[in-house]
C-alpha cells in the first residue's frame, strides 16, 4: 500500500465562482455561508461544479473574497474556507492556521491560569490587535468613521475547574494585575465572593467596536404649535384590555411641553401617526421629543 500524493492548490488555478451585484456585503462583513441565490449563473454557473469542488470566489467588481467549497444542488451553495489570497485551500492553508495557533496560543501549563502571565498578555495583546484589524476592514466598507469608534475588550474567565464562565471587560493594556482585579470585581458583583487562592483561567476573547454613521447623531426637531392649544377635543375609543369604548381626550403632540406628563387614556395625534395611551398608563414628552408610556 502506498500513500497518495496530493499536488498543491495554486489558488490562481481554481475556477472562479462570482456573485451578482452588491451580493457580496454579507461576505465582506464575515459571513461564512454563500446561498445560491447570490450567485451570478450567467457568468459562473453552479452546475458546472461538482460536490465539493473548491474555488475562487469574487464579487461583481472582480475584488477577491475567498477560497470555498461548492455544493452546487444546496441553497447554501458555498462555504468559505480562508481569505488570504496567498493560502489556498490544502497544506499551505493549514500549515498557515497551525502557525497562527501556536502564534497567539498559550503553551501547555499556560492554561492552568495566570502563570507565565507576561506571555499570555503578550499573545491576548496580539490578538485584540489582530480583531480591531479584522473589524475596522469591514468597518470601512460601511463608510462608518471609524476614527470615532468605540473598542471594547471582553474575556470570558473562569476559575479552572468551573464548567462555565462570565465575561470581563478587559483593562489597557493588559496585565495580570489589572486582569484578576477586573475578573475578581466582576465575579463578586454576581456571586458575592471569591474562592481564595483558586487560579484564574482565559476561556475566550472577544472585541467590540462600534462606530457613528456620517450624518448621525442628529436630534429630533418637531414643529410647534402653541401649548395652549394642545387639547384638541375627546373622541370615542375602543380598550380591548377594558372591553368598553371609553371618552379619550386628543392632544396635539407638537403642542406638548417636554416633561409634561398625561394620564391615560389618551390620543396623541402628529402629521404622521396617531399615538394611543390606554388607561392604566401615564405618557410623558422627554426632552428630546418622543413620548415615552409606563404602566401605572
Amino acid at each position: 500500500m502506498t500513500d497518495a500524493v496530493v499536488a498543491p492548490v495554486e489558488g490562481a488555478s481554481l475556477p472562479e465562482l462570482r456573485l451578482k451585484h452588491r451580493e457580496d456585503r454579507r461576505i465582506s462583513a464575515g459571513h461564512l455561508w454563500i446561498f445560491s441565490n447570490e450567485v451570478d449563473n450567467e457568468r459562473t454557473p453552479l452546475a458546472r461544479f461538482a460536490s465539493g469542488a473548491l474555488c475562487r470566489v469574487v464579487g461583481d467588481r472582480d475584488r477577491f473574497l475567498g477560497y470555498a467549497y461548492v455544493n452546487p444542488h444546496a441553497l447554501i451553495c458555498a462555504r468559505i474556507l480562508g481569505r488570504d489570497p496567498g493560502h489556498p485551500p490544502g497544506k499551505s492553508l493549514f500549515v498557515h492556521r497551525l502557525q497562527e495557533i501556536d502564534r497567539v496560543a498559550p503553551r501547555a501549563g499556560e492554561k492552568a491560569g495566570l502563570e507565565n502571565s507576561a506571555r499570555v498578555m503578550a499573545n491576548a495583546e496580539k490578538m485584540f490587535a489582530a480583531l480591531e484589524k479584522e473589524s475596522l476592514d469591514v468597518l470601512r466598507l460601511t463608510g462608518a468613521d471609524i476614527e470615532a469608534r468605540t473598542v471594547k475588550r471582553l474575556a470570558d474567565m473562569r476559575y479552572i475547574g468551573q464548567g462555565s464562565e462570565i465575561t470581563v471587560t478587559m483593562p489597557s493594556p493588559l496585565s495580570e494585575a489589572g486582569v484578576r482585579t477586573e475578573f475578581e470585581a466582576a465575579y463578586k458583583a454576581l456571586f458575592a465572593r471569591t474562592p481564595p487562592g483558586a487560579a484564574i483561567q482565559f476561556v475566550a476573547l472577544r472585541l467590540s467596536v462600534s462606530a457613528p454613521m456620517p450624518g448621525t447623531g442628529g436630534k429630533l426637531e418637531l414643529p410647534r404649535h402653541a401649548s395652549a392649544d394642545a387639547q384638541k377635543g375627546t373622541r370615542p375609543v375602543f380598550f380591548p384590555d377594558q372591553n368598553k369604548t371609553l371618552q379619550t381626550r386628543v392632544w396635539d403632540r407638537y403642542a406638548l411641553t417636554p416633561g409634561v406628563t398625561i394620564d391615560g387614556p389618551a390620543v396623541f395625534e402628529e402629521d404622521e401617526s396617531t399615538f394611543i395611551v390606554g388607561p392604566d398608563a401615564t405618557a410623558r414628552l422627554l426632552a428630546d421629543g418622543s413620548i415615552l408610556a409606563e404602566a401605572t
